[in-house]
């Protein structure tokens, strides 16, 4: 059951095992930052169009892999809305994909800086379906 969970909230390396490691390791060598950039951007686009889809999700902001998402009652006044926000971490959690809540009304992404985009499509996959 648990053979492939996603973390969405781990800004460490990544496994020890993971073969990519060594294609990545090295900040020197501009590897992570570069794939947090890179990955980064592409997650925010992402969750940007999801942004445009559901009505209470009020913002989305971040820079390279650490990125929120503000859930609202209501896009216009703002209004928090943590119950919604904490049904949403709880429907990840139940698919695999383990988000935190940060402050009240905030979903906090910040994966392993080894990422890859594959991963936050199966990440944003989830994340979706838990949105409904």
């Amino acid at each position: 059951m648990w053979s492939r969970i996603l973390f969405a909230n781990d800004h460490s390396v990544g496994r020890a095992d993971d073969p990519r490691q060594n294609d990545l390791v090295g900040l020197g060598s501009g590897g992570l930052v570069k794939n947090a950039a890179t990955v980064g951007s592409y997650l925010m686009k992402r969750l940007q169009g999801l942004m445009n889809k559901y009505h209470f999700i009020g913002d989305v902001r971040g820079k390279g892999l650490m990125i929120g998402v503000e859930i609202v009652k209501d896009r216009k006044t703002k209004d928090k809305d943590p119950d919604r926000r904490n049904r949403i971490v709880q429907n990840c959690f139940k698919r695999g994909l383990i988000i935190l809540g940060c402050g009240e009304n905030n979903i906090r992404w910040s994966p392993p800086l080894i990422i890859t985009k594959d991963d936050v499509d199966v990440a944003l996959e989830i994340f979706a379906k838990a949105l409904k």
